[in-house]
């Protein structure tokens, strides 16, 4: 009798061996998946960021582009306003009201752009 219960605590502890083995190695497998699941992510992420800053970069050139668009416009603006003055006012020079009125109005357009 003492015989097979040996045999068979023997064969229970060899199971119980058996199945804590195989949990050790599902755990562990598991584990493994985890930081390689975790990586796609990242690495997703990455691409997004990557997305936008190509994004942000193509926006800003174009902003950019537009700046100069408009400076070389306010240029041309201000050199045909000068040569009005000359052919309006002549050599006596503008009026102070003209003055006045037109930095006020500039004073506007300064105030509207900046908001």
């Amino acid at each position: 009798m003492i015989g097979s219960a040996a045999v068979i605590m023997t064969i229970e502890f060899l199971a119980l061996m058996v199945i804590m083995a195989g949990m050790i190695f599902s755990l562990d497998r598991k584990q493994s998946e985890l930081p390689d699941r975790m990586d796609g992510r990242i690495d997703d992420l990455r691409e997004e960021m990557r997305d936008c800053a190509r994004s942000l970069r193509e926006g800003m050139q174009g902003m950019q582009r537009d700046i100069r668009v408009l400076s070389s416009k306010v240029e041309k603006v201000d050199r045909m306003q000068g040569t009005l003055d000359i052919l309006v006012f002549g050599e006596r020079g503008i009026p102070p009201p003209v003055a006045s009125e037109r930095a006020e109005t500039e004073r506007q357009v300064e105030e509207t752009v900046e908001d």
